[in-house]
């Protein structure tokens, strides 16, 4: 019997990157709401809100000096333009190197806490996470830090590309490196995966 193609054959790599978008829009749909902290407030989002539009987190970055930004990009194009204060994390940096015999996967809890440390991160500061691909890399490393038992960050809405059509400023200046902390994960990882 010859087998038939349909017309709405997919490749399966496809699928595959459409049941992992669902999975990632079907975690943080809840996270819609908004909330706008005072001047002053200490930062902490609603348990679950991990979108903040360009303007909650330029408005977070003039009140809030504790927040720190990371654009997720390969270091030749953070240095080309970032938000002003962001530093740079790629994939590479978030890796684990050594528990497999390949590339690709995620960083074990430690090894997270070891790089957010170098970091100058405390498992209080707030984390505001952009990239220039629709936010596909920051997701992941968001979902990875709320997995690991740090729920006090956030994705920037549009990433780079939105706070450029907003209006805000990029810059070429790295800022000063942060002094490292000791950091420890004081929630215990969520079972998502």
């Amino acid at each position: 019997m010859k087998k038939v193609e349909s017309a709405y054959a997919c490749p399966r790599y496809s699928w595959n990157a459409t049941l992992v978008w669902l999975g990632v829009v079907l975690v943080l749909l809840p996270t819609c709401t908004r909330n706008n902290p005072a001047a002053g407030d200490a930062v902490a989002w609603p348990v679950g809100q991990h979108f903040l539009s360009v303007d909650e987190a330029a408005a977070l970055l003039t009140t809030h000096d504790e927040v720190i930004v990371f654009e997720i990009s390969p270091t030749a194009d953070y240095q080309e333009a970032h938000i002003a204060g962001g530093y740079n994390l790629w994939r590479p940096d978030y890796e684990n190197k050594t528990d497999f015999p390949y590339e690709g996967m995620s960083a074990s809890r430690e090894q997270m806490a070891q790089l957010l440390g170098a970091q100058g991160v405390s498992a209080q500061t707030p984390i505001l996470l952009y990239d220039a691909k629709g936010s596909a890399d920051a997701l992941r490393l968001l979902w990875i830090l709320i997995r690991y038992g740090h729920p006090n960050v956030a994705v920037i809405d549009g990433g780079k590309t939105g706070w450029q059509r907003a209006g805000f400023p990029l810059t070429a200046i790295a800022p000063a490196p942060k002094l490292p902390t000791h950091y420890t994960f004081h929630n215990r990882p969520t079972t998502a995966r």
